[in-house]
Parts: C-alpha cells; sequence; structure tokens
C-alpha cells in the first residue's frame, strides 16, 4: 500500500505526515505547508519543517529513530560485555587466573566426595547400607577422588611452571 501511494504520485512528505482518518477533521492529510496542531500534538511546526528541509526528509523518520534506538542497545550490550571481559581478567589474570579457579572448582568437588565417603562409612556402621553396595560405592568415590586428586597435581605442577 505503502509503495502503491508513492506510485500514484503523493508526495512522500503528505505520506509521511498524514494524520490518521480518524483524527483528521477536515481533511485526511496534513501536508507541512498547511500544519495544523489538531492532527499530530506531539510535534511541534518547527520539528516537522526542520525535518523537511533535512537530507533525509524523504524518508520515514520513525524508521531513523528504531535505527537509533536499536544503535544505542547494541553499544549497550557492547559495551557491558566489555566490562564483564575486563571484570573476567581482573578475576583471574590470564592463564594463571584459569588454573586457579579450576583448581578451586578441583577442590570442592573433592571436599564433596570426602565428605560423601564420610557419610558412607557411617552408614555402614550404623547397617544402613549392605556390605555390597558400601564396597560399590566406595570404591567408585574413591576412583573419582583420585581423579580429581591427579588433576590438582597437574595444575600445580602447570603453575609452577608458569
Amino acid at each position: 500500500m505503502f509503495i502503491r501511494r508513492i506510485i500514484s504520485g503523493v508526495s512522500l512528505s503528505t505520506i509521511l505526515f498524514s494524520a490518521p482518518p480518524v483524527l483528521a477533521k477536515e481533511s485526511s492529510q496534513i501536508t507541512i505547508a498547511s500544519y495544523s496542531s489538531s492532527g499530530m500534538g506531539f510535534v511541534g511546526k518547527g520539528h516537522c519543517q526542520w525535518w523537511a528541509g533535512s537530507p533525509l526528509s524523504n524518508q520515514n523518520p520513525h524508521v531513523w529513530a528504531g535505527f537509533f534506538i536499536l544503535f544505542l542497545l547494541g553499544s549497550a550490550t557492547l559495551v557491558w560485555k566489555f566490562y564483564r571481559s575486563r571484570k573476567e581478567l581482573a578475576a583471574g589474570s590470564g592463564q594463571g587466573g584459569k588454573l586457579n579457579m579450576l583448581a578451586a572448582e578441583l577442590e570442592i568437588r573433592k571436599r564433596r566426595l570426602v565428605e560423601k565417603i564420610n557419610e558412607l562409612d557411617r552408614k555402614f556402621s550404623s547397617q544402613e547400607i549392605s556390605s555390597d553396595g558400601y564396597d560399590k560405592l566406595c570404591a567408585r568415590y574413591k576412583a573419582e577422588l583420585d581423579k580429581i586428586e591427579k588433576k590438582l597435581k597437574q595444575i600445580k605442577e602447570l603453575g609452577e611452571q608458569q
């Protein structure tokens, strides 16, 4: 419909600044030359004249406002991501910081496994769990604990090399 209006010879400024038929009292179109504030109370006459004299007067100003808002949102997102990356670098500077974070995570897992083994021993001594169940779980927890300790040893050696 928009293209049909342009092809039929109606000027673009008439299309851009036309009032909706419900709001228009005498005519369904408001042109800049015969501006009346009854159709567009939120836009001043000076603003409409300024837009008509601008190089972008043949384009819809609402599209440009939308692009501007998207540009601002995109810029804010980039600044936020940059800030977060700088904050993460400050928390753990480079490879050493990542290794320290990994070591801390492995220490937490190791502590949890030791607590599970202690809980398993308590349950076995109070006969809440069978001997077979105890042996299977204990072997599994200890194997996992060995893996974690090997990884912690590797991380410590890498930290010493740097």
